[in-house]
């Protein structure tokens, strides 16, 4: 069996529709193990290319090559899982060193990605640079700093450094002097004898002094294959597997990091940017529901309301009709839910509307509206709420509490802080009751009082609400003491607006189609608002529920436009990262076909350049992290400044849906998945042309 066998072997380039260049072939070819054998030719007779169908840096249109009787396509050049880049070393024409790296650096890569420790490479590199004459002086010099004569030396050493059984020689004396020429001959005829040399020259003086074997080609083909010296054919190949060691790709892709700091800042801070915005959005929405009902807690009438009975009277769709009535009082005594958590009263407001006159020192107070509340007792009322002045008596009627909305407005009005201040109310309402004869009787409620402002309450100011804040308790005693003179003349006895009102048709104005329903207890509104317990027609009508909703709507409308915001920021960054990665890419084709040439799987380049994004990731995770804790604060004090709203964002750091440290590690992993989309995918683009093709567009 043959050390190298070639099988109708050709390579064709394409140059128009249905047109093609034969550079090589079909040939037939076997090698032995040891000897050089040259390749002759003038330039374009194919015998560099046949040279790099040899070393796979091309790939052959037809044929194959068989390396210890294994057909190449066998060798996986994405994981380098076999022993072939161990097997093989190539000494370019023009040299393919990375020139930002040192000298000895250069010659210990190959033997660094096959998987020998860093003491050993560095061993084997100043062995193989003693070899081809290298000075140690020159060690630790860069690569691009090095004359063409020796740079070609240090291209043989990086070749031979692996020991290789198959030495792979692009004119390898091209840029010598003739004493160095001799020198390096010397020392591949040496090699040579324990190794497969298939060299290229066009010295043919070199040929004939050195050469075991002539091979000559033009136009593709053989024409002439002559043995001078007949080797014995003893195969040797390497048992072992290529072992994967990461210590090169980590000093490459640091290397890259750094030439492109400035680039790799701008990618760092666009993924910092998003993910910033990617916390407060979570924490937006993890904490939304939660610190709107805190907030919105605050309203000394929460959850208080009225309840109507509505029943449809014909037509459909948006063109039905209901008519609303109070519902039936014993029906709602008799439903437990409603009544466990409610006080139900009668609903005075058709009498005593919210928006009465109200006074002071003789001059009007527009836009306050005067609303009920249950009682001023510790049951009904939070007193937390309350920031200056006292609770007035349970039931006073000459007592108020007023919201800051209000104090504000009154403050405005009359020049000084509203506490201790008393306001005159003018209201009257003038009714009919109509007789069984049809005889009209009138009379006219009054509410005429001086009202003392016992406190002030701080509430939401989201859309703020000037409000008076009175017990019901008081106004039901007052409506129960006031007799209508006329109505009670008329059937001879004492009726109280009380009784007018609590005996009134259900579907009388007087009635204003609805009882009030008041909490029993203000702690009972951190149970989240159940509209299920009104049904049969009941309809739960609250300005403080009506705010909740409104605040609720307002900020879910918010939330699917940050969502679509961070989405859009998510894809610019995804380009962002993914033109970056493929512009680093494309810079470095010239060295990743190099490392390739060399020995380095597909895989192990893509490895640098996410190593490289993978620092971006990694630092954008740590800046956005320290960043989205300023920005939450500053959100938090614009949104309780606007909407009164307090800790509407916080970040789920330590834990999230129930489970500790979930949400660091949920970005680390999207991060990781992001960065790995946008470093691989453009990267998978961007290998269009072969080795070859990079190594001479470069």
């Amino acid at each position: 069996m043959k050390t190298l066998l070639i099988k109708n072997l050709a390579k064709r380039y394409p140059i128009g529709k249905d047109r093609f260049f034969t550079a090589l072939g079909p040939i037939n070819l076997s090698f032995d193990s040891t000897g050089i054998v040259a390749i002759n030719g003038k330039s374009g007779s194919g015998k560099s290319t046949l040279i790099n169908l040899i070393a796979r840096i091309d790939t052959p249109t037809e044929g194959e090559i068989y390396l210890y009787g294994r057909p190449y396509k066998s060798f996986n050049k994405r994981t380098n899982t076999t022993f072939f880049n161990q097997d093989i070393g190539i000494v370019f024409q023009n040299y393919n060193l990375i020139d930002e790296e040192t000298v000895l650096y250069n010659v210990e890569l190959p033997s660094l990605i096959k998987g020998d420790s860093a003491k050993k490479s560095k061993e084997k590199a100043i062995k193989s640079l003693k070899m081809v004459g290298i000075k140690e002086e020159l060690f630790n010099l860069k690569a691009s700093k090095l004359s063409g004569g020796e740079k070609q030396r240090v291209s043989i050493a990086r070749a031979i450094v692996n020991d290789p059984k198959i030495l792979l020689c692009d004119e390898p004396t091209g840029a010598l002097d003739s004493d160095n020429t001799t020198n390096v001959m010397e020392l591949i005829k040496k090699i040579s004898e324990n190794t497969l040399v298939i060299m290229v020259s066009h010295n043919l003086q070199i040929t004939k002094q050195y050469s075991d074997r002539i091979i000559e080609i033009a136009n593709g083909q053989i024409v002439k294959d002559e043995v001078i010296n007949k080797k014995e054919d003893s195969i040797r190949f390497s048992k072992k597997q290529m072992k994967r060691s990461s210590s090169w790709i980590n000093r490459i892709a640091s290397s890259n990091y750094k030439r492109r700091i400035k680039r790799n800042v701008f990618s760092s801070v666009a993924l910092t940017i998003v993910l910033s915005m990617l916390y407060l959005v979570v924490g937006f929405i993890n904490n939304k529901d939660k610190s709107i009902k805190e907030a919105c807690y605050k309203q000394l009438d929460f959850g208080s309301g009225s309840v109507s009975k509505e029943t449809s009277t014909g037509g459909s769709g948006m063109l039905s009709l209901t008519k609303s009535s109070r519902p039936d009082y014993e029906n709602l005594k008799s439903n437990s839910k409603i009544s466990e958590k409610y006080e139900i009263c009668i609903n005075f407001s058709a009498i005593l509307p919210q928006n009465i006159k109200i006074l002071y020192d003789d001059e009007i107070v527009d836009d306050l509206l005067f609303t009920p509340i249950y009682s001023f007792d510790r049951q009904h009322i939070d007193r937390s709420l309350i920031v200056d002045g006292t609770l007035p008596d349970e039931a006073a009627i000459d007592e108020v509490i007023i919201n800051q909305s209000a104090a504000n407005l009154i403050r405005k009005e009359i020049g000084k802080n509203p506490l201790n201040e008393y306001l005159t109310i003018e209201h009257e309402t003038e009714t009919t009751y109509v007789t069984n004869t049809e005889e009209y009787v009138n009379d006219i409620f009054r509410l005429n009082k001086k009202i003392k402002i016992s406190a002030i309450v701080e509430e939401i100011n989201y859309l703020p609400t000037p409000k008076i804040y009175y017990s019901y308790l008081a106004i039901e005693e007052y409506c129960k003491d006031y007799i209508l003179v006329n109505l009670s003349t008329y059937n001879n006895e004492d009726i109280t607006w009380y009784d007018r009102v609590m005996n009134a048709d259900n579907n009388a104005i007087i009635s204003s189609y609805s009882y009030l329903l008041f909490l029993k207890n203000f702690n009972d509104r951190i149970t989240p608002f159940d509209n299920s317990i009104f049904s049969d027609g009941l309809v739960f009508t609250s300005q403080s529920m009506v705010l909740t909703d409104s605040l609720f709507n307002f900020l879910s409308v918010a939330e699917y436009g940050v969502i679509l915001f961070l989405v859009i920021a998510f894809v610019g960054a995804l380009l962002i990262l993914s033109i970056m990665s493929f512009t680093s890419f494309s810079e470095d084709h010239k060295k990743s076909a190099i490392l390739s040439s060399i020995g380095a799987s597909s895989d192990q380049i893509e490895e640098i350049y996410l190593q490289e994004s993978m620092v971006n990731g990694f630092l954008s995770i740590l800046l956005s992290v320290c960043i989205s804790f300023g920005l939450m604060k500053l959100a938090n004090i614009l949104i309780y400044k606007y909407l009164d709203i307090k800790e509407l964002i916080v970040i789920p750091f330590l834990e999230f849906l129930g489970i500790k440290f979930l949400f660091p590690l949920l970005i680390v992993l999207v991060v990781m998945l992001v960065v790995s989309f946008s470093t691989l995918i453009p990267i998978s683009f961007s290998k269009r042309k072969s080795i070859k093709g990079e190594l001479q567009s470069l």
